[in-house]
């Protein structure tokens, strides 16, 4: 059993923390207000630390036993913040392999600031108070395979969570935003799961390759009311998403307001298929399986059956109060 300081003479906020599949190297993240003095850097991607905020990523090798210095200590930022749209403290980590790391946040820096942006699949922000960003880090840091992107469109992105999916070998990146986000490979006929925007918050969805050099789909989920990830008034953090090896499946949380198509009720698995009325929030899960490898012919909404290129939606009525506004009964 072991514990470390992580951080400097300022103050840093932890946000994220994963292990490699094989155990050896526990990878992290924090934010820090970035007045203070910190450790050395170790094999670092970004070695200038700027701005008001910005994350501090690194890697803890050893596996179990107790780690005797850093592997990797690393700054990671452009030259405003770092952060997200309503706390600062957020960032969203993720271990693909035993090769990389993916860290993902909010940046309103510009693009020329952004370490490893050259290469990446949107290499400008795209405008409003914060975009989404992530970013590839080697387990061993350096430059070599380091890659940054930014995701989002005019208006404001907020991050909510990231998987690796290992057997399509694509990274998938979740968050909330409204209008003007970039879409591909998606239908606007869709009244749920299309290429418009609902209306109010919607969730997005981006699948990248492994690289980042590429982006392969891009959709909203939403329909006329606020649908995002989190709860009232905290649409951030990490948690709302999970990939398993076991199903090849992703999962997403989410909290809706619209009422879910009626293509979706009824589809086969779901606990509770019912929608909820009145604006008052359902807790959604989405399953994705993203093996088809083409998202150019995926159907316009839930009711394709075939899993390969559709989001199948089982909704989940949790009945706790996650947040003021009225909550359904636990079914």
């Amino acid at each position: 059993d072991w514990a470390t300081y992580i951080g400097g003479s300022g103050d840093e906020y932890f946000t994220a923390i994963d292990m490699t599949p094989d155990k050896t190297n526990l990878v992290f993240a924090a934010t820090t207000a970035v007045a203070g003095t910190y450790p050395a850097l170790v094999n670092a991607v970004d070695a200038t630390i700027v701005g008001t905020t910005e994350l501090l990523v690194g890697v803890l090798s050893d596996g179990a036993a107790k780690p005797s210095a850093f592997s990797v200590f690393s700054y990671l930022g452009g030259d405003t913040a770092e952060g997200s749209l309503s706390n600062a403290t957020t960032a969203a980590v993720v271990t693909a392999a035993d090769s990389y790391f993916y860290v993902a946040g909010n940046t309103n820096s510009a693009a020329a600031s952004m370490p490893g942006i050259t290469g990446g699949a949107q290499t400008t922000n795209g405008g409003g108070n914060f975009d989404a960003f992530i970013s590839r880090i080697p387990i061993g840091g350096g430059p070599t395979g380091f890659q940054t992107t930014f995701i989002g469109g005019n208006t404001e992105e907020d991050i909510g969570g990231i998987a690796y999916d290992t057997e399509a070998e694509q990274l998938l990146v979740f968050g909330t935003t409204t209008s003007g986000f970039p879409v591909l490979n998606t239908t606007p006929a869709s009244n749920y799961y299309d290429g418009v925007a609902g209306g109010g918050l919607d969730i997005f969805i981006t699948i990248f390759s492994s690289d980042l050099t590429s982006k392969i789909y891009a959709t909203y989920i939403g329909a006329n009311l606020n649908d995002y990830l989190g709860s009232t008034g905290d649409l951030i953090g990490q948690g709302h998403v999970v990939y398993s090896s076991d199903t090849g499946l992703t999962y997403l949380a989410t909290t809706v307001h619209s009422n879910l198509p009626t293509s979706a009720i009824g589809l086969p698995g779901g606990k509770d298929t019912s929608a909820n009325t009145a604006g008052n929030d359902s807790h959604t899960i989405f399953a994705f399986n993203i093996n088809s490898y083409d998202f150019g012919d995926a159907s316009a909404s839930f009711e394709g059956s075939d899993a390969a290129n559709s989001a199948i939606s089982t909704t989940i009525r949790i009945g706790a109060s996650v947040d003021a506004e009225a909550m359904p009964d636990s079914g």
